[in-house]
């Protein structure tokens, strides 16, 4: 399993950076990769960092796209994390 690092990649839009860690990991353009919004609403991502902290907690979502494990901070960090392969994952 490889772990990512959370990163902010040269001030690219949180789903962009999803789609190009992915595709770069993958050795693939990002447009060969399935449609972002199969896997989430991508409204969901920007209304995450425009939402103000309104009780000092740290806000997060975490999803699965393309055999990846996706969290995104509300500051805009974002980790990719491979997933881990089962034999029930079917993968």
């Amino acid at each position: 399993m490889s772990v990512g690092s959370p990163s902010r990649n040269q001030g690219l839009p949180p789903l962009h950076e999803i789609v190009t860690q992915i595709a770069t990991r993958e050795g693939v353009g990002p447009l060969d990769l399935p449609p972002l919004h199969y896997a989430i609403d991508p409204n969901i991502v920007p209304s995450l960092l425009e939402s103000p902290d309104r009780n000092g907690s740290r806000g997060e979502i975490t999803f699965t796209y393309f055999g990846y494990d996706v969290t995104v901070t509300e500051e805009g960090m974002v980790q990719v994390t491979e997933k881990k392969k089962t034999l029930f994952s079917g993968v």
